[in-house]
């Protein structure tokens, strides 16, 4: 017994399952195929052939004449050859045919998967560039929101203390805190001892912030 045949023996009805139900569907396979070629002209004009060897080899018996089974088989194999549609000219270029569009699809394949890889490259800059600038823009909302909330609480501690003294015929609220300001830097600059400015650093004075 062979080494294939002994490591066959060996395997247990489990393992050659699927060795033999992939057998059994090549075996219907074939037979499907089979029965679909002996409907065609090639198998009729191989079955004629087949009958006239046979009966040329009757007759050559019958006669006592040598038959040689070497012009048999030439005569066979130029019927198969001649007759199967696989070795016509047309299936010929057909199948050179479709070898040059597998081709142009492979190539046209390669070039979609490569474009594909770049794609994805630029995807996933993208994304880490996304989450970066989520990250920075997190980052920065905080921030302003810091300055914000410093800036609330101071204009709500200068308001407070400022309640009092009148600039421009308005004392000093939230809303106009900025011309409020500027106009008590203008008097700053051009008279310092400005009874407004008096006013203004009397009550800092007396703020609990200072």
């Amino acid at each position: 017994m062979s080494i294939i045949g002994r490591r066959w023996n060996a395997l247990s009805d489990e393992q050659k399952r699927p060795f033999l139900e992939k057998a059994e569907a090549e075996r219907v396979e074939y037979e499907k195929q089979m029965e679909a070629y002996r409907k065609t002209d090639a198998y009729k004009q191989f079955t004629e052939k087949k009958e006239e060897i046979l009966k040329k080899r009757r007759r050559k018996l019958k006669s006592g004449e040598p038959d040689s089974d070497d012009e048999n088989e030439k005569l066979m194999g130029r019927t198969q050859a001649a007759d199967l549609p696989i070795f016509s000219a047309q299936f010929l270029e057909y199948n050179k045919t479709q070898e040059a569009a597998l081709k142009k699809l492979r190539q046209k394949s390669s070039s979609l998967e490569e474009e594909n890889r770049l794609l994805k490259e630029i995807i996933s800059r993208l994304k880490a560039n996304i989450v970066a600038k989520k990250r920075e823009y997190q980052k920065e909302s905080g921030r302003a929101q810091e300055v914000l909330r410093t800036k609330e609480k101071w204009t709500s501690l200068i308001v407070a203390a400022l309640n009092g003294v009148v600039v421009s015929g308005a004392p000093p609220v939230a809303k106009n805190i900025y011309a409020y300001m500027e106009r008590l830097n203008y008097l700053t600059m051009e008279d310092p001892q400005h009874p407004i400015l008096i006013k203004v650093r009397m009550a800092l004075a007396g703020s609990s912030f200072l």
